[in-house]
């Protein structure tokens, strides 16, 4: 590499050498991962059942927590919106995730729904996909073919480029292949509503859980040819039931008396797969010990790791971290 001052200077590429992204490793390297870390070889210490029962707690935790967003968003816009903006969210991963927040803002379920009415589905597919890709700055302007997409879309204006994160996204994962996702997700429902087919699933996958998880999974266009990769996969589903769909279907229920889906939205999320690791969960379970990899065996397990980690991990509040105190008042043999 070549400095200002044009100097040369010898550099080593770590780029294929990383499984994870730079902020990732910054925040794992600072993590003391020695014996006097409160939590190290913590499933040892605590044995399984201890160790399960809390992750177990953490991850009921998590669930409350998303539940109690939701219903505080429910007492201020329609649970259509609420739910679609969760979803889009969802869609946006990491990286963008505000601004998929934004553009379901700019562009409300309800107009996208006033425009597709009494329309087939491919059709809706395609004019939601011109709405949401205009809408989100990812089509270009001036094209007389789509002037009818400004004109439904009226004054609103749509995002800036620069909001986006696109620079190192696979293209698998590009926001435009998303939004895609989403126009296909809500062309699905739209006869009856994505508020009223998601409930409608939720309350008919007690018997058979892979029918929730299928009803967010999209296909790629053209997904015969070798390598094309679905526009919402499995994970991504699996990921939209466990943090979106069960607890807005848990915290609606709860709010309009109906026990019976509440119940079955809560059941569901504590006997849900588990979806694939992360970062947050695959360093957690190196830290706790070997063995802890076969205990975190579900997803209510996998949001117990992610609750611990955001709410006492990452601000270093091992005082009062539930994990460090069991571990305290444990009886460890010498």
């Amino acid at each position: 590499m070549v400095l200002q001052n044009g100097r040369t200077v010898p550099t080593l590429s770590l780029q294929r050498c990383l499984s994870g992204s730079l902020l990732a490793v910054r925040y794992w390297s600072s993590l003391n991962m020695m014996p006097a870390e409160p939590c190290y070889d913590a499933l040892c210490r605590l044995g399984d059942d201890e160790m399960g029962r809390l992750l177990d707690e953490a991850g009921d935790e998590r669930f409350r927590l998303k539940a109690s967003r939701f219903a505080a968003s429910l007492s201020q816009e329609p649970p259509s919106q609420v739910l679609y903006q969760g979803i889009m969210e969802a869609l946006g991963y990491t990286r963008n995730k505000e601004p998929f927040q934004e553009l379901a803002r700019r562009l409300p379920l309800a107009i996208l729904e006033s425009v597709c009415r009494d329309k087939g589905y491919q059709e809706r597919v395609a004019l939601l996909r011109a709405l949401l890709l205009s809408m989100a700055g990812l089509l270009p302007r001036g094209d007389a073919r789509m002037e009818w997409v400004w004109r439904c879309l009226g004054d609103r204006e749509p995002l800036s480029l620069s909001r986006w994160h696109l620079f190192r996204v696979r293209p698998e994962n590009h926001p435009a292949r998303r939004i895609t996702g989403a126009a296909h997700l809500l062309a699905r429902f739209g006869d009856e509503g994505i508020f009223e087919g998601v409930l409608r699933l939720v309350g008919e996958s007690r018997c058979d859980i892979g029918r929730l998880e299928a009803g967010f999974m999209v296909a790629g266009e053209g997904c015969r040819s070798p390598g094309r990769r679905a526009l919402i996969g499995q994970s991504r589903a699996r990921e939209i039931v466990v943090n979106i769909a069960l607890p807005f279907a848990f915290a609606w229920a709860s709010d309009n008396y109906e026990a019976s889906l509440a119940e079955t939205a809560l059941w569901l999320y504590r006997i849900y797969p588990k979806s694939g690791e992360n970062e947050i969960t695959r360093g957690l379970v190196k830290l706790m010990g070997s063995k802890a990899s076969a205990l975190v065996d579900s997803a209510r397990r996998q949001q117990g790791l992610i609750h611990l980690d955001n709410t006492f991990c990452r601000p270093r509040r091992c005082d009062i971290c539930p994990l460090s105190r069991r571990l305290a008042s444990a009886s460890v043999p010498l």
